[in-house]
């Protein structure tokens, strides 16, 4: 057999993944191997195969069947691990949510995108790029027996509102009430683990239902043998949507995220972090209210973690350096701040403050750099808010600010405009005014001028 493919460039990456997928190496060897590889590019150095060829580690028919077999998405001609995981971020779930190992290092690299723990009701928007929801999930995905029509407990259902990667979300009428109301469950065939994610989705909810500014859980269930929770139906569209369509004002954008703050502080308070904090999960309902939706990565404190330790899950541009780290022990209410933060840079600036074309680029800028200061990019935004975005980023998490504390300074800052607003519209009223005094004295005056000068004009004629 033939050795062009071991010397063939841009493969390094893709044959990296494979290798750890099959657990033929650990991670740490193919770290170093990677770093070996990427240093000697420049020079003419070898391939990754080649180099595990040429120690032992992988015979040469055995590396040119494994680059043979590598999936589709690989771009043989384009030395880009970048390009290769934006690739199949776009594939998988359209870089929506990523799940990788530690950033900042070639574990960043040996990741996968995870296709599961996001479901939208509308639409799904990522780091990255946004992709519109198909109206249903594939039909081989389909729960047997979720279809329209079909009784879900005291509910029927009336058609797929949206789909993610594992869980899709029905809207359906409450039989008892005729109330709209949203179903969630799982698609495909779901296994342990992500049964046990869905119930903690569902125990995170519940614990913090009844807050005005937290979208409700209603009840759960087992229908068609799957588990389900019946949430809210919030149709006022989410954060992303109101600040494309330009609707929200510099009073209305700080209630807000004042409300946002608040359904945090309430989340924290009952030992529950959100964990994926983001415009598309700030709902509103028909009188805008805010809504925090989408518990699928939230987690009750205390609990034992699902994921294994290194693995990382969220949304890159939104993700606090210390989640980055994928331990568990160091994520905490202050995780929850950070993404805050991120959200009102966002709401100003239009961008968030770290930005990048793939996942890895955003989690390497987010584990290495500092925040440049929102004015920097928006310069129009006032100290005060620039000074409250600027606490919830904090690299040391310590040194954040709880929710409580920030919902508090927005909501002083939001008095203080309504009162601004409230002067200025009274001394817009009183220049009115004045200027209408001002007017009838002049016609009043012109009145009597006339008035006087036909009284003389009638004495000269007599």
């Amino acid at each position: 057999m033939s050795d062009a493919k071991i010397d063939r460039r841009g493969l390094d990456t893709e044959l990296a993944l494979t290798l750890e997928r099959q657990a033929r190496l650990d991670l740490p060897t193919l770290r170093g191997t990677l770093a070996e590889v990427r240093q000697g590019r420049g020079d003419g150095g070898p391939t990754l195969a080649r180099l595990l060829v040429g120690r032992g580690v992988l015979g040469a028919a055995e590396a040119n069947q494994l680059l043979a077999d590598l999936p589709p998405s690989a771009a043989p001609d384009e030395p880009g691990e970048l390009a290769v995981l934006e690739g199949w971020a776009r594939q998988l779930r359209g870089d929506a949510t990523w799940a990788g190992r530690s950033p900042a290092s070639e574990e960043a690299l040996v990741g996968a995108v995870d296709d599961d723990l996001e479901t939208r009701l509308v639409s799904r928007k990522g780091a990255v790029g946004r992709d519109t929801l198909p109206a249903a999930p594939p039909q081989s995905d389909e729960p047997a027996g979720w279809v329209p029509g079909a009784r879900i407990g005291e509910h029927v259902l009336e058609g797929p509102l949206g789909v993610g990667g594992m869980g899709i979300v029905y809207r359906a009428r409450h039989l008892p009430t005729g109330e709209a109301r949203a179903i969630k469950t799982l698609r495909g065939s779901p296994d342990q683990e992500l049964l046990e994610r869905f119930r903690r989705e569902a125990e995170a909810q519940a614990r913090v239902d009844g807050h005005e500014n937290v979208a409700r859980a209603l009840g759960t269930g087992e229908a068609h043998g799957r588990p389900y929770l019946v949430m809210e139906l919030v149709e006022g569209g989410d954060l992303d949507d109101l600040l494309e369509a330009g609707r929200l004002g510099l009073e209305e954008k700080v209630r807000v995220l004042a409300g946002v703050a608040r359904g945090l502080a309430h989340l924290h308070a009952r030992g529950v972090l959100h964990r994926d904090l983001k415009p598309p999960n700030i709902l509103f309902d028909g009188a805008r209210t805010v809504k925090l939706a989408d518990f699928g990565l939230a987690r009750v404190q205390g609990q034992a973690p699902i994921t294994a330790p290194g693995e990382v899950m969220g949304t890159p541009a939104y993700m606090a350096p210390e989640q980055m780290a994928g331990d568990p022990a160091l994520v905490g209410p202050c995780t929850d701040v950070w993404a805050l933060g991120v959200v009102m840079f966002f709401t100003f600036s239009g961008q968030t403050p770290f930005a990048g074309g793939t996942p890895v680029e955003v989690i390497e800028r987010v584990a290495t750099q500092a925040p440049p200061p929102l004015r920097a990019v928006c310069p129009d935004v006032s100290p005060e808010i620039e000074a409250i975005c600027a606490a919830c980023l904090q690299r040391p998490r310590e040194a954040r600010p709880s929710a409580a504390a920030v919902a508090e300074a927005l909501e002083t800052f939001a008095r203080a405009l309504a009162t601004d607003a409230a002067t200025a519209r009274r001394a817009v009223l009183a220049r009115r005014v004045a200027a209408a005094v001002v007017a009838l004295l002049v016609v009043g005056a012109l009145l009597v001028a006339a008035a006087l000068a036909a009284g003389r004009g009638a004495d000269q004629a007599m």
